[in-house]
């Protein structure tokens, strides 16, 4: 599939990084914030629209990053868990592109994605029938990912702490994968900062 005008984009970014003692997404890595390396990938992808999911800790955030061209939603039940993430994220984009056929997910704290590895996803993706592309990395599929329209619905219904893994175990039979070793690695616990670091 080429990347065009009917794909979305959605950075996750709401979390209070309660395990890790500070916001994950301000962590320095190569000299800059964890999301913003994350933001700055994001600009790369070819895709009609941005926006970026912010929660915990939003106006410290806002004071370091560059959003660039990423809209900021403000997710005000995020600690409700990471569906209502992905709820006002998906619905904003929704909102801004009423044709949107296909949107990616990613989080901000996984330091070693790429945009190969976006466009990777992009490339595999099936531009017609219903699809999931993910990534695979320790025995798992996860995200980065992204999903075709036929399961937008799907991803409205999910609840609490569910996230997009949630509803690839459901529909394996439309899942592709692409291999993404290094996306197991991402920063939740000081072990995690002190191994990156």
């Amino acid at each position: 599939m080429k990347a065009n005008g009917d794909i979305g984009l959605m950075i996750l970014a709401a979390g209070a990084s309660s395990r890790l003692g500070q916001p994950k997404q301000l962590v320095k890595f190569e000299d800059k914030p964890l999301l913003q390396h994350t933001l700055d990938i994001g600009q790369e992808v070819n895709v009609q629209e941005r926006v970026l999911v912010l929660g915990a800790k939003s106006e410290l955030i806002q004071e370091v990053i560059i959003p660039g061209t990423f809209s900021i939603i403000h997710n005000y039940e995020w600690d409700k868990g990471m569906s209502t993430s992905i709820h006002v994220g998906l619905k904003s984009l929704e909102g801004k592109h009423t044709n949107l056929k296909h949107v990616i997910i990613m989080l901000s704290d996984q330091p070693y994605v790429t945009i190969e590895i976006i466009n990777q996803l992009i490339a595999s993706q099936d531009a017609a029938e219903p699809c999931i592309t993910t990534c695979s990395y320790a025995n798992q599929m996860g995200v980065p990912a992204i999903f075709s329209h036929h399961f937008f619905e799907d991803l409205l219904k999910l609840t609490g702490d569910q996230g997009a893994r949630k509803l690839i175990q459901q529909k394996l039979d439309c899942v592709r994968t692409i291999p993404f070793s290094k996306g197991a690695i991402d920063i939740d616990t000081p072990d995690d900062l002190e191994k990156l670091e």
